[in-house]
């Protein structure tokens, strides 16, 4: 189940990327309008159906006249299919990070629709940075193969060949800290008065093989517990459970030992 949590993210994510343009400029606004400018296109069959035009810039309605005609989106605006064609902004501002745990809470969503939803909603959420880096690193897990393998496995080839991409993906910034580093800031935080700023600052001077390590830790946390934060089951999976591999990983980098 978790595997297929981790194949769902990325494939949602590559339907979403290959929708829209992969790189695309920053916006500050977001809506759902259209620009007026109509275009008309190829012959459809059912009247009132719509899609995304193949270069996702405009929204394309089947007439009663058995033409598809469509209205563009309009600049830094793209055609999204999710419940039907909408035009959104391309970019948000949420980090790439961010942008992944996204996709990955989308699984929890009732039918295939609404995750679309939820996975339409998570790409434009994003900065044009953030898309573009968990774009890279989406292709490279599945050129390198990654997602078909069992979780551990999984994992474990997305540190070892995807590691800078993820890094890169998770930290702003990259330094000489080790990944034990980064857990001892985190453990440190929760004592803090702004524990969540500075839970977020944790690993920013880490190198970029630590912040890899630290992902793929993470990543499995999430994984083995479901996406809940329990501490009980956190703790559990880290010390003696399904992430002890990447946990010993961490503390000791280069091992993988089980």
């Amino acid at each position: 189940m978790v595997r297929l949590l981790l194949v769902f993210a990325l494939t949602t994510l590559a339907s979403c990327i290959e929708s829209s343009e992969r790189r695309v400029a920053d916006s500050t606004s977001s809506d759902d309008t259209i620009a007026p400018d109509v275009v008309h296109g190829d012959p459809c069959e059912q009247g009132g159906d719509e899609r995304c035009s193949a270069d996702s810039s405009a929204i394309e309605i089947c007439g009663d006249d058995g033409f598809w005609s469509g209205t563009r989106c309009g600049d830094a605006r793209v055609c999204i299919d999710y419940g039907g064609a909408h035009c959104l902004e391309t970019t948000g501002d949420e980090s790439c990070r961010d942008l992944l745990y996204c996709f990955l809470g989308c699984s929890a969503e009732q039918t295939p629709e609404d995750q679309e939803s939820c996975a339409g909603r998570c790409f434009v959420s994003g900065t044009a940075t953030a898309q573009n880096q968990l774009d890279d690193a989406q292709h490279c897990m599945e050129e390198a193969g990654c997602v078909d393998l069992p979780l551990k496995e999984s994992l474990m080839c997305i540190d070892d060949t995807c590691g800078t991409l993820l890094a890169f993906c998770y930290f702003p910034t990259h330094g000489a800290e080790s990944c034990a580093d980064i857990i001892a800031c985190k453990t440190a935080c929760k004592e803090q008065e702004d524990a969540d700023s500075c839970d977020r600052r944790c690993g920013d001077a880490s190198t970029i093989a630590a912040q890899s390590d630290y992902a793929a830790l993470e990543l499995c946390l999430f994984f083995s517990c479901a996406g809940q934060t329990d501490q009980g089951c956190v703790s559990a999976a880290a010390e003696t459970g399904a992430c002890r591999t990447f946990t010993n990983q961490c503390v000791a980098p280069g091992t993988h030992t089980p």
